[in-house]
């Protein structure tokens, strides 16, 4: 039996203070000196997760809400029906033993809910989940928006951290990206924060409140 990731392998996270134009500010005597070092909290078993991460996570509920608000509000019959299917099913418990059975090739289905547009219904796409040393590793295969990152037990959950990135790029690692992200960048490396949710003996999602662009939630439904 395998961890799903030891402590070392994730990250941190933070945020850069910036100065008024034309202010010369001196740090007091005795204080530390100020820096890019990123702020961060830890998952219960010790893995450090971006502090900003982990407040979209906390707040998951009401991005749900907000979301189907206004998904419910604005959208067709067509979009409302797959938006109820991404997110049907009860959440089950996993134990060790059902995150190795996680373990292999899945069909993996994108819905884009709220944000920009009600929802936006994507093809199936390719994904995998496969164990690389100590780490349980999910990514996204196929599709011009692509994410990769590792899966992490938190108490009953099972959190997801990763990167977003666009085909043909070189991604970082979630714990390699920088403090500041810029949803404008031209170089577009975002943090994923998601919880894995599995419905089913073959069946699952991982469900990514407020990304960075586009939408309020992303719904990655896996099937297999």
């Amino acid at each position: 039996m395998y961890r799903v990731l030891t402590a070392g392998c994730a990250l941190a996270l933070g945020f850069t203070l910036s100065g008024f134009a034309g202010l010369s500010v001196e740090a007091a005597p005795g204080a530390a000196p100020q820096s890019d070092a990123p702020k961060f909290e830890t998952l219960r078993d010790g893995t450090p997760i971006r502090a900003d991460d982990a407040e979209r996570l906390d707040a998951l509920d009401l991005t749900y809400g907000e979301a189907l608000r206004q998904a419910l509000n604005e959208g067709n019959d067509e979009t409302i029906f797959a938006i109820v299917a991404a997110l049907r099913g009860r959440p089950q418990t996993v134990d060790d033993g059902a995150l190795a059975g996680l373990v292999g090739e899945w069909k993996c289905n994108m819905t884009k809910i709220g944000g920009v547009t009600p929802g936006v219904i994507y093809p199936p796409y390719r994904c995998e989940i496969r164990v690389e040393g100590d780490a349980l590793v999910f990514e996204k295969q196929t599709g011009s928006q692509l994410t990769r990152g590792t899966l992490h037990r938190d108490g009953d959950r099972i959190v997801y951290l990763g990167t977003d990135y666009i085909r043909g790029s070189t991604p970082p690692a979630y714990e390699d990206l920088p403090s500041r992200i810029d949803p404008k960048s031209l170089e577009q490396f975002f943090p994923d924060a998601g919880l894995l949710e599995v419905t089913g003996p073959r069946q699952a999602r991982i469900v990514l409140p407020k990304p960075y662009v586009e939408s309020e939630l992303n719904v990655l439904q896996l099937a297999r």
